[in-house]
């Protein structure tokens, strides 16, 4: 069974509900809110196979490049990984144990 049943956007929905997701989004915050929401997505796509990944929140261009591999993306978005992994621990927690090609959070 697929871990994320309410799709891309159950990330906002957890935010909301432990009062971590603002009323009025500063830029820097619209990124990090949105990061969090595509990187479940596409860790919730790879476990169902589907290869091609979300680059964004901006449309649905495909990942492209290096950070297709969980591995580079992991180093590149490191400390947005960090934040998730404060911000929304079981969460984290729970995306370590999904078996999927594209997983940053093992």
């Amino acid at each position: 069974m697929p871990f994320a049943a309410g799709g891309p956007h159950c990330n906002h929905r957890l935010q909301r509900e432990r009062g971590l997701k603002s009323a009025g989004p500063t830029w820097a915050e619209d990124v990090y809110e949105e990061f969090a929401a595509i990187v479940v997505s596409n860790v919730y796509r790879s476990e169902l196979k589907i290869t091609q990944l979300r680059q964004d929140h901006h449309g649905f261009l495909p990942l492209t490049g290096p950070d297709t591999a969980a591995a580079s993306f992991k180093t590149t978005y490191q400390q947005y990984l960090n934040d998730m992994a404060i911000e929304q621990p079981q969460l984290c927690r729970n995306l370590r144990r999904v078996p999927s090609a594209f997983n940053p959070f093992v």
